[in-house]
């Protein structure tokens, strides 16, 4: 199995500062744990993710921030998926795109959320890709907005 490089930054960083604090390695490693014990070959479906941060009382994005780090994939159950990097763009608000991504899930449409410690467009962080049989779009330099019209724009 691969080591976690977290954060992520391989392709430069943004030329604005960061405007996020990135979780310490340590709770997310204490939180790949967790997920450890739920995972099925490598993968955790994206219902169990949501039920154990629940039952946890911990937000989901801390958790869907560990998965890199536990080294295990998201099981997406939709073909619309919205790929966030969860690595260096964590300073640059990712993990606020994947709780609005969450929030807005039932008045959006379906889609499945996945994570990546690293999409290789640093520079432009935050950054989502949303992937769909249409094809995929990369949200650059995205927020909760910008993610939340993506989403929005699925259901039309």
């Amino acid at each position: 199995s691969r080591a976690a490089s977290f954060p992520a930054m391989s392709k430069g960083k943004p030329s604005r500062a960061p405007t996020h604090s990135p979780v310490e390695l340590g709770k997310l490693m204490k939180l790949a744990g967790d997920l450890d014990e739920i995972a099925d070959d490598g993968q955790i479906r994206e219902d169990d993710l949501l039920e154990l941060a629940e039952d946890n009382g911990v937000s989901p994005e801390m958790y869907y921030a560990a998965v890199p780090v536990a080294d295990l994939e998201i099981k997406a159950d939709n073909d619309t998926q919205f790929v966030v990097c969860v690595g260096g763009c964590q300073g640059w608000g990712s993990l606020e795109c994947i709780e609005r991504l969450v929030d807005d899930r039932e008045s959006s449409g379906p889609y499945s959320i996945t994570v990546r410690d690293c999409l290789d467009r640093c520079e432009h962080a935050a950054v989502v890709e949303v992937r769909s049989s249409a094809g995929t779009a990369v949200l650059t330099a995205a927020d909760p907005e910008q993610v939340a019209e993506a989403a929005s724009a699925l259901g039309d």
